[in-house]
């Protein structure tokens, strides 16, 4: 018994140094607490944590007014990893419309695209933004990354749905299985309009 609860101690010893160095695995939450367009708690070093830890599942609670407005300054980093970035929003239903809470604003960004995922980023998920503003970039470029999933968006147009902020080109995919809305699925649709581009 004595040998027994030895090993048993060593073990969990082990597992534990184990998980200390490890990489944070993909399903690790990564909360964005600011609307800054920098530093520590914002959308941009998110990302860049998530591409550092080989994926994750980005989160936003800010304590600030719905929506809340990212307005940026630079093109955001590229996302080379798998990742779910998940604004919660309230998405369509039969009766009511979709309503974003996260904004990311391109209109002080001179140069780039809204998000760019490279042909790393397979199985991504986008969920719940309102992304515009982006007038020499796509809203959303899939450059590669395969069985994307592009779910309760609105691209183009604002937090509400109702007026254009356009971007140069919605969404542009050159990846296999992307999935742009949800089947059958109203619940799951995208608004993608007032781009000046297609």
């Amino acid at each position: 018994m004595r040998h027994f609860n030895r090993i048993s101690l060593f073990i969990i010893f082990a597992l534990l140094a184990i998980s200390m160095v490890m990489p944070a695995s993909a399903q690790d939450d990564i909360i964005v607490t600011t609307i800054a367009d920098n530093g520590e708690g914002s959308f941009r070093e998110a990302i860049l944590t998530a591409n550092d830890n080989g994926g994750g599942t980005i989160r936003f609670m800010i304590d600030a007014p719905r929506p809340y407005v990212m307005e940026l300054e630079t093109a955001l980093p590229e996302i080379t990893v798998p990742i779910v970035i998940d604004g919660e929003s309230e998405c369509a239903t039969d009766t009511t419309a979709s309503k974003m809470r996260v904004v990311i604003d391109g209109s002080g960004v001179p140069f780039g695209d809204g998000l760019y995922l490279t042909d790393e980023a397979d199985g991504s998920v986008i969920k719940g933004l309102s992304i515009g503003g982006f007038v020499d970039g796509l809203g959303l470029f899939i450059g590669g990354a395969e069985n994307v999933i592009v779910t309760c968006n609105h691209i183009g147009v604002d937090a509400l749905g109702t007026e254009a902020t356009p971007n140069d080109k919605g969404i542009y995919s050159t990846g296999m299985g992307v999935s742009i809305g949800t089947l059958g699925d109203v619940s799951g649709r995208n608004i993608i309009s007032g781009n000046i581009g297609y």
